[in-house]
């Protein structure tokens, strides 16, 4: 039975904590930050899900074949967390794994939701020096250490954001000061850019870092972190970096620093879904390109690749108006209850701007027999990257195991070389050619049938 533990029983898990690399589990563990704790067991726990208050995130540790997780952990959570995280407007519920068999008993634990997954970077001083200086921190900055003179309300005429920063993290300003460190970057009595210890664990110091809008781009955050770390080195201390793989001006800065790669571990999150708008829209995240559910501000772009005569040059017949297509698809949006078919906008994973390159479609081919059928485009500028065969295989986990079907199917012109070899490379397999099926360009041409099982996607 999965129970929750008061802080002082914290300490009832440290055999499960100490042993992970994420220190935030280890900081909340010792007593250090605050967060909460719920366990398979109240005296003996062989597995605990630990409430990271700093990064509104769950990490999960311990026995991965913990029965009371497996058997009660997804109740759990709908009944007692979930209803929790919504009152904190909380509306993505995140997981971190502490290791690769853990991700594997989250995908079971959770399968009824559909997961997202991501990897996160953590950076160290694996080798103990710092630069001497960097160029790309201006000379003229003023750097100034957290004291309680600077946290003292009225220093800077927007403390307002600096105490909010530090006690997302902390139970308060003195508990800080008692155990971290931090650095402000200022300007004109206003803080511009803060870096301190987020997280603490024995001696090794999470850094948080954010600087205030105005003042971005103006290199504020380099010199407060350059300030951390130096810190950090003078004292013995280990600074520690969390950021999303794709966050290159983050791991820029890290690496401006000093800081080197340590370790990468992957985060799963899935979507409470508060509302019936919120809960028909979907993201698929893959390594290479996002999959997400087709809106209105899509519309313009469906429409105009739908009717691109040269994109679906081998099909018997183009949509040609434009007007058209907009209202048909602006009314499969709002039914969005109907469960007959899916429309997804493909984007490149690490694309700040979210710009579209294509679609892909699934609908049912014949219902009872559980069987749907799928259909994509890719704008020609981005293909041979990858970013088709990716979102295909997305698609077919999508259909696998959020709509349980039985086969997926995808038919092209025997011409479309690309377009056959594409299902190929993604799992798929001939079945069948139907014989003079198309009529194109006033010819007959053979039609390919391509399938691929559930069973078979599993083993792929």
């Amino acid at each position: 039975m999965i129970s929750e533990l008061k802080p002082q029983d914290f300490k009832k898990i440290k055999h499960l904590t100490d042993p992970c690399n994420n220190i935030e589990v280890r900081a909340v563990a010792e007593g250090i930050n605050p967060g909460r704790v719920y366990t398979d067991h109240p005296d003996e726990p062989e597995a605990a899900l630990i409430w990271i208050q700093g990064q509104s995130d769950f990490q999960i540790v311990g026995n991965p074949r913990s029965k009371g997780f497996l058997q009660g952990l997804d109740s759990y959570m709908r009944t007692y967390l979930e209803p929790e995280l919504l009152k904190q407007n909380i509306h993505d519920v995140e997981i971190v794994p502490e290791n690769r068999e853990w991700g594997e008993t989250i995908r079971a634990i959770f399968h009824p939701r559909y997961l997202s997954h991501d990897i996160q970077h953590v950076f160290g001083l694996i080798e103990d020096n710092v630069p001497p200086a960097l160029e790309m921190v201006p000379s003229q900055l003023t750097i100034t250490r957290m004291d309680k003179e600077t946290l003292r309300p009225g220093r800077y005429t927007n403390h307002a954001f600096l105490e909010q920063k530090i006690l997302h993290y902390w139970n308060s300003i003195e508990e800080f000061l008692q155990h971290g460190i931090g650095y402000i970057a200022e300007c004109n009595d206003k803080v511009a850019s803060v870096c301190f210890s987020g997280f603490v664990a024995g001696s090794t110091h999470a850094a948080d870092v954010e600087t205030v809008e105005e003042f971005r781009g103006q290199y504020y955050a380099a010199g407060a972190v350059r300030a951390f770390v130096k810190e950090c080195c003078r004292r013995n201390f280990q600074p520690y970096w969390d950021c999303s793989s794709d966050n290159m001006g983050s791991i820029r800065l890290a690496e401006g620093v000093g800081l080197s790669l340590d370790f990468s571990y992957p985060i799963f999150w899935y979507n409470l879904a508060p509302n019936k708008e919120e809960s028909e829209f979907m993201e698929i995240r893959g390594e290479q390109v996002l999959l997400s559910s087709l809106a209105v501000d899509d519309l313009d772009f469906m429409s105009s690749t739908l009717c691109n005569k040269e994109l679906w040059y081998y099909e018997e017949s183009v949509e040609e108006n434009r007007e058209e297509v907009r209202e048909k698809y602006r009314s499969r949006i709002q039914d969005a209850g109907n469960k007959e078919h899916y429309d997804f906008v493909i984007r490149r994973a690490t694309d700040p701007e979210r710009t579209p390159i294509g679609i892909i479609k699934l609908w049912s081919y014949v219902g009872f027999r559980s069987s749907w059928e799928l259909g994509y485009a890719l704008l020609p500028e981005y293909c041979g990257n990858g970013y088709g065969i990716e979102a295909v295989r997305l698609l077919l986990q999508f259909a696998f195991e959020q709509l349980k079907a039985h086969k997926v199917v995808g038919m092209c012109n025997s011409l479309n070389e690309r377009s056959a070899r594409l299902m190929e490379r993604s799992g798929m397999v001939r079945e069948g050619v139907f014989k003079e099926e198309l009529n194109w360009q006033g010819r007959w041409v053979d039609q390919y049938f391509y399938a691929i099982l559930e069973k078979e996607f599993i083993h792929s």
